[in-house]
């Protein structure tokens, strides 16, 4: 139970996520590994493909070795009990405690708030009986690890771990 506003604003953060360069290889894996695929099914060029394959696990890990220094696209503040607030959004997010993390990213799965739908939809006239937890959108985020500061990425494993 919270019991003063000063509680309530120190126990909020800032996130800030950037493009993820995880997602940029594994994107352009893809296309490369079914290239090299059938190059194999329908010849026996095992050398070429064996020699393009290592040129290009040797380009990734170099590309992934040097830091991502690219600039910060979203921000979102996320409070120390899973409420999050989006920056370009009218409303807030609760994480649930389905939410899942991994050594590549977090696997976040997000409902909106309530309280913040009952405001936003009094104007509309839509009775508060019909807003149940069963009616409310669930939205499914994956944040790769790289995306995050460690800071940041630190402070979204605490607050997983405290709603399980």
């Amino acid at each position: 139970m919270q019991w003063c506003s000063l509680f309530s604003s120190a126990s909020k953060y800032s996130i800030s996520i950037r493009p993820s360069r995880y997602k940029r290889v594994a994107y352009g894996f893809l296309p490369l590994g079914t290239c090299l695929v059938i190059l194999i099914s329908f010849s026996y060029a095992y050398i070429p493909a064996l020699v393009i394959l290592v040129a290009c696990i040797i380009g990734i890990s170099i590309y992934l070795s040097l830091e991502n220094k690219a600039q910060f696209t979203h921000y979102l503040t996320m409070s120390s009990d899973g409420n999050i607030f989006i920056g370009n959004e009218s409303f807030n997010y609760q994480i649930l405690a389905t939410s899942r993390l991994s050594f590549i990213g977090c696997w976040l799965e997000l409902q909106q708030s309530t309280n913040l739908i009952n405001l936003n939809n009094q104007s509309k006239q839509i009775p508060s009986k019909l807003l149940t937890q069963t009616h409310l959108p669930l939205i499914h985020r994956f944040i790769f690890k790289d995306s995050l500061s460690e800071q940041d990425y630190a402070r979204i494993v605490s607050v997983l771990k405290q709603i399980r």
